[in-house]
């Protein structure tokens, strides 16, 4: 279909990596009539400005969608959500992790103090003789 472009937008950096997706922004009679051949959409993507809440946007947007529908027949998505959620989990493995190492590290005293009681235990008896025989304290020491 023979289109004439009126400007190219820049390239926005997204959260998630390169986004490769072609994009095209076009009138939504143009698109639904011509591209699509159908009155609906299946889907709507909807971008908020920066400072607006969009929990508040989606709450407008269900409501409007809602009354002038009749009856409550869509279901949104909203991004923010996924990122709190994703940050809720990497806080959670975060604490997780941090008890795994201190629990390591305590495991691995209590095993490094059991080897040197372990290996002091044994040579009491050496030490004994030698302080029988009469032995300096440097001497036992080394």
């Amino acid at each position: 279909m023979p289109v004439t472009i009126v400007g190219v937008a820049a390239e926005q950096k997204s959260v998630y990596g390169n986004n490769n997706m072609l994009q095209i922004s076009m009138p939504y009679t143009t698109m639904s009539s011509r591209l699509m051949n159908r009155s609906y959409f299946d889907n709507l993507y909807i971008r908020i400005k920066q400072g607006y809440s969009s929990l508040e946007a989606e709450q407008q947007l269900t409501r409007l969608l809602t009354v002038l529908h009749g009856k409550k027949d869509i279901f949104t998505y909203n991004f923010d959500t996924l990122i709190k959620t994703i940050e809720k989990t990497t806080n959670t493995l975060q604490l997780f992790l941090t008890l795994v190492a201190i629990i390591s590290l305590l495991v691995g005293g209590i095993g490094v103090m059991n080897i040197m009681l372990v290996s002091v235990t044994k040579r009491t008896k050496e030490i004994r003789i030698r302080i029988a025989i009469g032995a300096l304290n440097s001497d036992i020491m080394q």
